[in-house]
This record gives C-alpha cells, structure tokens and sequence, in this order.
C-alpha cells in the first residue's frame, strides 16, 4: 500500500487529513455572550488534528501471557507449555483477553513460539493495510472537497476565493457568539466539530456557511426587513424583533 499520507496534487494543492479544514478551527466556544460573535473571518485557532489516522493502542513494547513459565518449545516440535512475549509492531495491541484467547487458538493448532509469532506479524500487516486504505481514501475526498471549493464559480465570485473563505470563516464565529451567549462556558465548539468531522471542507457547508454570511447584517444579524437591511435601520429593535420582525400595530 502507498503512504496514507500521499495525495495526487491538484490546482488546490495536496490535502492531508493533518492539514486545517477550510472553515473549521477554535471560534471561542465557551467564552461566554460575544459581540455577536464576529470572528472577521479570522482562524482562531489550531487545526484539531485530522481523523483517518490508524489508532496508536499500543506503545509498541511486546504482548505478554499471563501464564508466562520458561516458554522453551518442545524439544519435538509443536506448542509449548506457555508462549514467551510476542514481538509486536508499534501500534499493535494484543493483551487481556484477546492474548489469552490467542495463545488459546494456537495451542490448539499445535503452534510453536515461531509459527505463532509468524500469525501474529501476518495479521499486524493485514490491519496495518486496512488502517493506511482508510486514511487515502478520507485523504483522497478532502482534496476532492477542496478542489470542488475553490474551482466553483461561487466562491470564485466577487473579491475571490479567499475573501470568500473568510466571510464563511466569520460566519462560523458569528454562529459560535450566539451559541456563546445562548450557552455561556457549556457552548460547544463549532469551529472544532467542524475540524474533527473534517466537514470544514465540505462544498455543502462551505457554501450555505458563504450564502448565509452574505445575508448577515454588519451587526451580524439577519434584518427584521429581510436580509441585508441596514444596521441604522433596525438600532432600537430587539434581538427577537431583527429575528422575527415586528409586530404591526
């Protein structure tokens, strides 16, 4: 199998599922009511790290039997009293249970200490495959979403792609300051859940993250008198009123 880690360059660049999301990144969740949470499309924060990675479950070191005895093999051949210690790969776990019930199968099979060792390193590949397939596959759709972003006609529009990127950016913390305010210390991150999900690069939420910031007010409100009204307009009026306008008496 290729490096997990390797991406087929593209107008947009190679993307890595380490790299930053588009939009994703820490917008202040938690710190309580906000000026409207406006981020002024800034990234306010470090990249959660990339999800696709295989699990580190193990520190690399060697399982080891709970019946541990001398571990020498019959001078005949076949399985021995008790196992020695695997070698195991880094990242491979094989303890508790899952060893003895190991140890178990290959008595049973009559494995000595070689032949068992060999099972294990064979299966350790086999997952290691799976693990980096997985990764190119999750790396391969971000630099798909990404490419989809930045070719379209809509981010393309007006100051181009990266002021686009960035009034999306604001809408996020815009969105953060009302769940700040709603929610105080409990908000959580959406900028993270954006990064950890990777949906920070998706077309879909890059785009309705876009539509929605061009409809916000300077304020970072929606207008009572549709989208787009002037702040001046709206000053003495209610959050709920610029929400759902006003009544007519």
């Amino acid at each position: 199998m290729g490096d997990a880690a390797e991406q087929t360059d593209t107008d947009t660049g190679a993307t890595d599922t380490s790299d930053p999301t588009l939009i994703g990144g820490d917008a202040g969740a938690g710190d309580g009511a906000s000026e409207n949470g406006q981020g002024g499309g800034q990234d306010d924060g470090a990249a959660a790290e990339g999800q696709g990675e295989g699990q580190d479950t193990g520190g690399g070191g060697e399982g080891s039997s709970d019946d541990t005895g001398s571990g020498d093999n019959d001078s005949e051949g076949g399985a021995p009293e008790s196992y020695e210690a695997f070698e195991l790969p880094d990242g491979y776990s094989l303890e508790g249970e899952r060893l003895e019930g190991f140890n178990e199968f290959a008595k049973a099979n009559n494995w000595t200490q070689e032949q068992a060792q060999k099972a294990i390193d064979y299966h350790a590949s086999l997952q290691q495959q799976d693990q980096e397939a997985q990764s190119k596959v999750l790396t391969d759709l971000q630099a798909e979403w990404v490419e989809e972003v930045k070719n379209s006609a809509f981010m393309k529009s007006g100051d181009g792609v990266d002021a686009n990127l960035g009034k999306a950016k604001g809408a996020v913390a815009t969105l953060q300051g009302f769940l700040n305010e709603d929610m105080g210390d409990k908000a959580p991150s959406l900028g993270e859940a954006l990064e950890d999900t990777r949906m920070g690069n998706h077309p879909a939420v890059v785009f309705a993250l876009l539509s929605l910031a061009k409809r916000l007010g300077e304020d970072g409100f929606i207008g009572s008198k549709g989208f787009g009204s002037s702040k001046d307009s709206r000053s003495d009026s209610s959050r709920e009123e610029r929400f759902y306008g006003k009544d007519e008496e």
